[in-house]
């Protein structure tokens, strides 16, 4: 339960337990030790698809006074992101890596 008298904290994430991956570990752990600093928290995030990565252990770790609100996700981000990536050239992101390697002053692509 909320208490109205102590700060609140709005966590929006698409990943957040069940959700599993690497993207759930920051909301997750903000909203496990925030109670203890004296703040509640709220959490917006996409409910769980089919191809989505699941971790149930997770949820052991949400607190009870979390408030978690699951919102209906039309395009998995991960296949925008796909999409996106397969149209792309990647070479150009590397270009300097490789070609320039470390210069004098010790920056990548110098």
């Amino acid at each position: 339960m909320i208490e109205k008298s102590r700060p609140l904290a709005l966590f929006v994430s698409y990943f957040f337990p069940p959700l599993g991956g690497p993207g759930v570990y920051r909301p997750l752990k903000f909203c496990k030790y925030l109670p203890a600093w004296g703040w509640d928290t709220v959490v917006v995030s996409a409910q769980a698809l089919q191809l989505s990565i699941h971790d149930d252990s997770l949820i052991k770790e949400i607190p009870p006074q979390t408030c978690v609100y699951r919102l209906k996700s039309e395009i998995p981000w991960h296949t925008i992101a796909c999409e996106w990536l397969g149209h792309q050239r990647l070479g150009w992101r590397f270009r300097g890596v490789i070609s320039g390697g470390l210069g004098s002053g010790g920056k990548i692509g110098q």
